[in-house]
Order: structure tokens, then sequence, then C-alpha cells
């Protein structure tokens, strides 16, 4: 049987395009971690070409398979979403993610499992009422100087060292239940009343934006929802 020439060259064709995908085909590799050295653990990372999903292991490293170019999106409770291009160029890739600009998704982060070690996230200090007994201060100034080591009043003031003062204020952004309250507010609190304390300085203030250039004090008290 005589075959037509230009079944066998559209086959030919079929069979090189095919060919010339597989080869594409490469393994890319990255981590995903969030201020740049704390690894993010089981984020989303998918492909735009054919949506396949791959999850980030415990040190934040995951590996897809791409051929030629590719868009990734990555994903994680808490997080900023992130969307990078892969080309024939791209190499081991490191996404550092954004957290999102709210309080409340820091506990996202901790409740879907994204980062072993909460107090890797605070470069000064994390206090809870399950560990301690904060009855036995009589104000919130007290224990505050009291419980965290490189935290000063001065004045009634807080002044949490390491950190660079705006515009000659040296107090710093106060955050009660996930609220952002006055000095005055937060003194009148009874240390009783408190679930936790966090102190949180240097990197881990930029969700808050320029108002906690000096430093942000979380609070979380007992009446909170969460």
């Amino acid at each position: 049987m005589k075959l037509n020439p230009f079944v066998l060259v559209f086959s030919l064709f079929m069979v090189l395009s095919s060919m010339e995908v597989f080869s594409q085909q490469r393994q890319i590799t990255g981590q995903v971690t969030v201020f740049d050295s704390i690894p993010v653990i089981g984020a989303n990372v998918q492909l735009r070409s054919n949506d396949s999903l791959f999850k980030t292991d415990e040190n934040g490293f995951f590996q897809i398979e791409s051929s030629g170019r590719d868009r990734i999106t990555v994903t994680a409770n808490g997080f900023r979403r992130e969307r990078i291009r892969i080309n024939d160029d791209t190499g081991e890739l490191s996404i550092n993610l954004k957290l999102k600009s709210s309080p409340g998704n820091i506990d996202a982060v901790y409740e879907y499992g994204h980062v072993e070690d909460r107090d890797r996230l605070f470069a000064a200090s994390s206090l809870s009422a399950n560990d301690e007994d904060f009855s036995s201060y009589i104000s919130m100034l007290d224990l505050i100087e009291g419980r965290f080591p490189g935290i000063d009043v001065y004045g009634g003031r807080i002044v949490i060292r390491g950190v660079s003062s705006v515009g000659g204020n040296t107090e710093p952004l106060i955050v009660v239940d996930g609220v952002e309250v006055t000095y005055q507010y937060f003194t009148m609190i009874t240390p009783n009343d408190v679930k936790s304390i966090n102190i949180i300085k240097d990197g881990a203030t930029a969700m808050y934006g320029s108002r906690g250039g000096n430093g942000v004090v979380v609070v979380k008290t007992r009446g909170a929802s969460r």
C-alpha cells in the first residue's frame, strides 16, 4: 500500500514536536522562606501550564517538572501570593514570602503549620499566660520591664532597644486584640486579664508599615475571640 506523502510528513512533524517537548522537560528546585531565612512549610507551588500542585517540605524546599517557559504561583495562608516566571535560564529559585498586613495573619501562619518555631518570627520574645503567672505584676509596664530582657521603661514609657526612633519618638506601636490602641489604654489593662504578649522588632515589624518603626507590642487579652 502506497503511503500518502502528506501523512508521512505530518507524522514525522508530530514525532519531532513530541521529542522537542520531552527534551525541554526539566526539574526546577527552590526554597520558600519568610524574612529571608525562615522556611515556610506546606506552601502551595502551582504550575500555570498544567495546574500541577506541589507542597514545600519541612525545610521549605520544592521540586517541580517544567517544560520551557512557564509560571509558578506560590501561596500559603497568612502570606501574600507570589508569581514567578520560569524560562530556559532559570536555576534554583529562592522565594521570600511577605506576611499579609494584618496581625491576625500571624496566627494563620501557625495554625496551618507553615513555621515550626514561633519565636523565630519575633526578634525580642513572646510570653503566654499558659506558661507565666501575670497576676503578680501590678501594671503592664511592671510586667514588660520585669519579664522582657532588652526592653526598658523610662519615665513610664516603653523603649525597645535595638530599633531606630521615628522623628525622635521612641514609643512602640501597641496592638491589643488586633486593634491599634493608645498608650493610655494599654496602661489601664490589668496584667491578670492578659493571655499573651509579643514584643516585635526588626524585620518582623514590616507588616505594620512605618507605624512599627519603633517596634510593636502585641497583646491578646482573655476576652478576645481568638
